[in-house]
């Protein structure tokens, strides 16, 4: 599940019992509308551990059909959130965060009958996950208690100085205190969002990924992701998802998914020029210049 690029997608489905026993799972309109028509009739679910199981989409009406098989594996029982992270191509990558509203830990067995690789699943290797429900819309503390669970996971890699990074690539220096078990500094943070923005805010997911680096997402009331406003995600209102990947013979890396779109919303012709341009420690963000030839 390597990508980098462009920011992804993403959105939560909180399963309850009736959920976890259906066969069917339904997907926010907002995504349906956007992207529906993008994506292939069979769907590839990817997990973490490599773990891939192929539903049906009905575009029609939005749903997903043949996800029973996949919520067994997981022994999903309700109460569990989905997070669904799409980036332009025919598969959606799922993480699972439990109950607990820690990222839970994924089963080692991989079903023998489907062709599936397993994948190491490590902090280093895609990181790990918490999500922080706002129960005040625009109220944010500036210290939270992660899950128990996740500090059991990841607390003894946490430095006492971490850094969050927003969805536009912005940054802000907090802190983690051992002793307290807390993140600190979120206020500080979300001053940079504005009042209007963390007025829709209704839960946070903090990602760690090893060092001192936390990326936080914020999620609106139905529970989509919202882009905050500001560089370098956007480029006048525009915003694209790219896959870039490392070729087979590991000398460059090539955009394998997601360059059409965005040629066509840029109007793109032969022999235009893009000019990317990545800030400082943020890899998978950039901002985007298109010099056209005028000749």
């Amino acid at each position: 599940m390597e990508s980098s690029g462009i920011v992804a997608h993403k959105f939560w489905k909180h399963l309850n019992n009736v959920d976890a026993a259906s066969n069917h799972l339904s997907l926010p309109m907002e995504f349906c509308v956007k992207y529906g028509h993008l994506l292939p009739s069979t769907v590839d679910l990817k997990l973490r551990n490599g773990f891939v199981v192929p539903v049906e989409l009905d575009r029609s009406k939005g749903v997903l059909n043949g996800v029973l098989c996949f919520f067994k594996y997981l022994k999903l029982k309700g109460d569990e959130w989905l997070l669904f992270e799409y980036s332009g191509r025919y598969y959606l990558n799922v993480y699972i965060i439990g109950s607990n509203c820690s990222e839970m830990n994924y089963p080692d067995v991989i079903d023998p009958f489907k062709e599936c690789i397993p994948q190491l699943v490590t902090i280093g290797n895609g990181g790990w996950r918490f999500i922080w429900s706002i129960s005040k819309t625009g109220n944010v503390s500036d210290a939270i208690n992660p899950p128990s669970q996740f500090l059991d996971r990841c607390g003894r890699y946490l430095p006492e100085r971490v850094t969050y990074l927003l969805s536009n690539g912005m940054k802000k220096n907090g802190a983690f205190c051992h002793e307290s078990r807390k993140f600190s500094g979120l206020v500080a943070m979300f001053d940079m969002a504005g009042d209007r923005i963390m007025d829709s805010v209704h839960m946070l997911m903090f990602a760690f990924y090893g060092g001192s680096l936390i990326k936080v997402s914020a999620f609106d009331e139905n529970l989509y992701e919202i882009f905050l406003p500001g560089t370098p995600l956007t480029v006048d209102t525009g915003c694209w998802m790219l896959d870039i990947r490392k070729r087979d013979d590991y000398y460059c890396s090539t955009i394998v998914d997601g360059w059409q779109i965005m040629r066509d919303c840029l109007k793109l012709a032969v022999g235009d020029r893009l000019v990317f341009e990545c800030p400082k420690d943020s890899p998978d963000q950039f901002s985007l210049k298109v010099l056209k030839n005028d000749v």
